[in-house]
């Protein structure tokens, strides 16, 4: 909205009770308390400072704030809605930072799309490139993710798109969640395929085409590999 002030507004969507400007929250992911301080209302350009609001209202939070996508927040740390649906990425690329003197934008950069849930990100097992992959359901989000790094960080970056076009998360058993332990998991992996972990720290299998799974599953038949992370 203004391009030489970079600041940050949440779109929050009120379900039940009353919001009032200043209230402090829990936020259900993190645990953490936090201040409503600077909640407005957006029409175009124009912004008008909210003091209260009512369910079925949407709220900008503007500010520094690290929530999520998906994120509940509440005065009852119990409370929790449902986790947004997630979809499945078939399409994975790198976009690699073409000049090393604006690397700090860059970063802020991929921190700040990443979370506006624009890609997916996996940090590949033993990778030579120290920089995240990313995953999306259609090419069409990099190519967005690329524009946006361009115009609004002032990067000069590449699209590096790779050959996985599939990926598993994986669980010890049926009952187990999905894996986030330190240590890789001892598979054994059909040509083409590598471990790596997504973005919520979950071990994941990288495959270049669907048959593969079958081949997977066969070689492994001690793990449980699904579409979908299985989280608490």
């Amino acid at each position: 909205m203004n391009p030489r002030h970079r600041d940050r507004a949440v779109y929050v969507r009120v379900v039940s009770g009353e919001f009032e400007r200043d209230m402090q929250v829990i936020d259900s992911r993190s645990g953490k308390k936090v201040r409503l301080g600077n909640a407005q209302k957006l029409f175009g350009q124009e912004r008008t400072t909210l003091d209260n609001a009512y369910p079925g209202d949407i709220l900008a939070l503007v500010g520094n704030y690290d929530f999520l996508i998906g994120d509940t927040l509440s005065l009852d740390k119990n409370i929790l809605f449902e986790e947004l649906p997630r979809f499945q990425p078939e399409c994975f690329a790198y976009i690699v930072n073409l000049d090393t003197s604006n690397i700090k934008r860059y970063r802020a950069g991929v921190e700040q799309l990443l979370k506006e849930g624009v890609a997916q990100s996996y940090d590949v097992h033993n990778a030579a490139q120290r920089i995240p992959l990313l995953g999306a359901v259609g090419p069409l989000q990099f190519e967005v993710f690329k524009a946006r790094l361009e115009n609004e960080y002032n990067v000069t970056c590449r699209l590096d798109t790779c050959s996985w076009s599939c990926v598993r998360w994986i669980r010890r058993d049926e009952e187990s969640l999905s894996l986030n332990e330190t240590a890789a998991p001892e598979l054994v992996l059909p040509s083409g395929c590598n471990l790596a972990r997504d973005q919520d720290g979950y071990w994941v299998v990288l495959l270049p085409a669907d048959y593969l799974v079958d081949i997977l599953v066969s070689r492994n038949e001690d793990w449980v590999f699904d579409k979908l992370p299985v989280v608490r």
